[in-house]
């Protein structure tokens, strides 16, 4: 087991990144509001997983610090969107814009439309993720296989106030 895999964070839950296994030594990252340009572990306060890529796919998981699989860099267009690139992959995160299963992938390398993102700050330095949907927007929740799944909210519905941890 490597020094990543057993480090945890003892301080308030609202600057740290806890790991799986509580008796072991600590580190400290503090919340950030998403900047462009910056880079970002993404991490859901519910469940204290992370943003990630798992074999390909874009999902919740627990936090693997050194893993680049994990860390987001924000890019943002002329206009004012932002975009959300794996470091690992190089990929965006988009909506699939599928009619029966509207959920989010990392799966392009351009920053286009599809990927196109806005934020709306929540409580405790906190971020909603949102998408454009017709003459609104429609924000990433959690949802779909073993809850893990990042999915676009129906319309009215709340998402997830994502907490940004900047690491770079």
């Amino acid at each position: 087991m490597s020094d990543s895999d057993t480090e945890h964070c003892f301080t308030p839950t609202h600057t740290t990144v806890p790991h799986e296994d509580q008796a072991s030594q600590s580190t400290s990252l503090s919340l950030s509001p998403p900047l462009a340009n910056e880079t970002f572990l993404i991490r859901d306060p519910q469940t204290n997983l992370v943003i990630t890529l798992k074999d390909g796919e874009l999902c919740l998981h627990p936090l693997e610090i050194t893993n680049t699989i994990c860390q987001w860099r924000i890019i943002e267009t002329a206009s004012g969107w932002l975009g959300f690139r794996n470091i690992h992959s190089d990929t965006y995160i988009r909506h699939n814009n599928s009619w029966s299963n509207w959920k989010f992938v990392a799966d392009v390398k351009h920053h286009d439309l599809w990927e196109y993102f806005t934020t709306r700050p929540g409580l405790n330095g906190r971020h909603e993720l949102r998408v454009k949907h017709w003459f609104g927007f429609r924000s990433m929740r959690v949802g779909g296989k073993e809850g893990r799944e990042l999915v676009v909210a129906e319309h009215g519905e709340k998402g997830v106030t994502w907490e940004f941890i900047k690491i770079g």
